[in-house]
């Protein structure tokens, strides 16, 4: 199987990169239009089995993940494309400027239907991308109420979107480090859910090695 793990940054990888020296590795970089423009480059010169993306990211108040706890992505979505007015958020199929079932979409999210997901003993959890990362109460409120996401990242949105237009299976991997909202970096447990996410990780990559 050719495996490509794909991730915003080194330092969140790093270690899986240390030990695991024959894998495809895609850093991304921060955001959904870096990883969008990297991951179609990236795929256009070499064709895949599986793309497996693995970031940290916050979690919501109401979440039933744990900080450091790793989940797998079941559906994302770009929570904020869309249009803000009266203290109230529109998507562009609220708009009717685009079919909230226009392919890669269903029902307003992207959805990944991968076998592994069913497999897999990890929590399974909704994710929502966003372009900035905010303590702003309207945003997290807004999109956390209209999407009931329990996982928010930066680039999670970007890998469905693609990797559902272009047909190739997928993963989306995070592991919790924050809690959405809250800035104060000191209660943060970023080293913590490096770890674990590295961790899970490799024991994913292991488990498509042998496919």
């Amino acid at each position: 199987m050719r495996l490509l793990v794909m991730a915003a940054t080194e330092m969140e990888i790093q270690p899986f990169m240390d030990s695991n020296p024959g894998v495809d590795i895609l850093i991304s970089g921060v955001g959904s239009p870096s990883a969008i423009y990297r991951l179609l480059k990236k795929i256009s010169s070499t064709s895949y089995d599986l793309v497996l993306q693995a970031g940290i990211g916050g979690r919501f108040s109401y979440s039933t993940i744990k900080l450091t706890e790793c989940a797998l992505i079941t559906n994302d979505v770009f929570a904020d494309l869309g249009i803000q007015e009266n203290d109230q958020f529109y998507s562009l199929a609220d708009m009717k400027l685009a079919g909230g079932s226009d392919r890669p979409y269903q029902d307003g999210l992207l959805v990944n239907n991968h076998d592994f997901l069913l497999k897999s003993a990890l929590p399974k959890v909704s994710g929502m991308t966003v372009n900035r990362v905010s303590d702003d109460d309207f945003q997290t409120e807004v999109f956390s109420a209209k999407y009931k996401a329990e996982v928010e990242s930066m680039e999670g949105a970007a890998l469905h979107y693609v990797c559902l237009l272009e047909s190739i299976p997928f993963l989306q991997l995070r592991c919790i480090s924050n809690d959405v909202g809250v800035r104060e970096k000191s209660s943060w447990r970023m080293g913590d859910a490096i770890i674990n996410l590295n961790r899970q990780l490799a024991s994913i990559v292991e488990d498509f090695k042998s496919v």
